[in-house]
This record gives structure tokens, sequence and C-alpha cells, in this order.
């Protein structure tokens, strides 16, 4: 098996560890933190990655939407991304006529849905396969097919590790309260109420329905080419009781 070289360095990086996992109910791992991830995890998880092409056909129906609706652009996708929401088990009241986009559009939302799901699900288990491939002394070889014979909280648990040090987060990121602020900040928009509630991450709102496109608020928040933050604005993985262990961090539509 293949060994870890390593440098001899000036100053050693300083070897934090971190228990994951939730006890006995889905087993701990623990794990060196480095606030930060390193290349061949990146590249890992970004290998496959479909959130890009999934934010372009989500727009594109929005347009199609707004357009056969004759409602302004970024409404429609704010009404979508809601609908997508709750398909996925974020529980949001939605209003009449996000019901009507559901019998309207219902072929299409259907197959979003599915496919922001399966996303979800695929992108958690590289996480997490990625953090225990560089991580874990010994599991060089472990693949995703061994991921996904682990309990899917420690899937989720890892995923969520994984979303913090991409972020550079000092604190262990808590998916619960994740999709807890998640689901409130889509849940407080509602169609002709106006401007959107704040970003959940603490960011500022980018422009009004009049002014802004889909498009315009598409820009990932870190450096990773395909891989936005947890704060980005593109319809990212969402926070999902049905997905089991995809949530928040990349693909979860924003209300903003």
């Amino acid at each position: 098996m293949m060994m870890t070289k390593q440098l001899p360095f000036d100053v050693q990086p300083t070897a934090e560890l971190r228990s994951v996992g939730d006890g006995e109910r889905t087993g701990t791992i623990k794990l060196p933190v480095i606030r930060g991830v390193r290349l061949a995890e990146r590249l890992y998880v970004m290998d496959g990655d479909d959130t890009d092409q999934l934010f372009r056909e989500t727009a594109e129906l929005a347009v199609r939407i707004a357009s056969e609706r004759d409602v302004e652009v970024l409404d429609a996708y704010k009404m979508l991304n809601r609908v997508l929401a709750n398909a996925q088990g974020v529980k949001i009241d939605l209003a009449p006529v996000e019901f009507d986009l559901i019998v309207r559009y219902g072929t299409e939302i259907e197959d979003l849905s599915a496919r922001h799901l399966a996303s979800n699900q695929r992108q958690a288990v590289r996480a997490a396969t990625a953090l225990i491939r560089s991580r874990v002394p010994g599991m060089e070889e472990w693949t995703d097919q061994d991921t996904c014979t682990l309990h899917e909280g420690l899937i989720r648990a890892l995923h969520a590790f994984y979303l913090a040090e991409a972020a550079g987060m000092s604190e262990e990121l808590d998916p619960d309260a994740a999709i807890a602020s998640l689901t409130e900040a889509l849940g407080k928009w509602q169609p002709g109420l106006g401007d959107p509630p704040p970003n959940p991450t603490g960011e500022p709102s980018s422009g009004s329905s009049s002014t802004t496109s889909p498009e315009s608020q598409a820009s990932p928040a870190n450096g990773s080419p395909s891989s936005p933050s947890p704060s980005s604005s593109r319809p990212s993985k969402k926070p999902s009781d049905k997905s089991g262990f995809g949530f928040t961090g990349k693909s979860s539509p924003s209300p903003s």
C-alpha cells in the first residue's frame, strides 16, 4: 500500500484532531483539522460535479416561467427554488401561485428535484471519501462504495466537516443548524412581498427582482472553480430529509 511521504518542515503544521460522528449511533472518527482542504480532496469532490449544469437548467426553467407567466425573472427563480426545496423535504408553506407552478411544470420540476437529490447524495459521499482517503492513515484505497456502507449520519457529519474545512471555519459546522437557518430564510419570502429575507449566512441580499437575474448571482464565493461556498447563491445542495445526507453546502436553492 502506498505510504504518504512527509516533508522535512522547518515548522511542522499544527496537528489538531477533531472527532466526527455521533458516538455509538453512527461511530466516530478523528480527523486532522487544517482549516482548508487539500488539492487532492478538492479535485476528488469536483470530479463528476454537475451542480453548474443543474444551476443552468434551473435558471433556464425560471426564464421560461417568467415569460409564460408574465412575472419578473428573479421572482420566478425564487418561486422555483422554493418549490424545488419543498419537493426535497424543506418545510415551506407554498403560496397558491407556487402550487400552480407544480401543476403546470410538474414534469420539469420532478426531474430537476430528482437530479438535485442524486447530486446531493453523490457530493456528500465523495466529500466523505476524499477525507477518509486523505486524512486517515492507511485508507488511501478507500472508495465511494466503501463510504456507502457507513451510517448516513456519519456521511452527513463528514460532509459537514468538509464544508467547514473548505470555508476555513475554526469551528465545526452544525448541519442541523444550517438546515434550520436555510429553511427559515426560504420560508420567509413569499411571492409579491418584495425583497427576499437576509441570506442565512449573514451576507447582504444582492439586489431586487427588477434589476437582478439568476445568472448575475451565480459566481462562486470561494476559490474552487465549480464548488461554491455555503453562502453561494446558486441553487446548490439542498437541506433534505429525503436525501439522508445531502445538505446545505453546495446547491441549496437560495432565496436571494
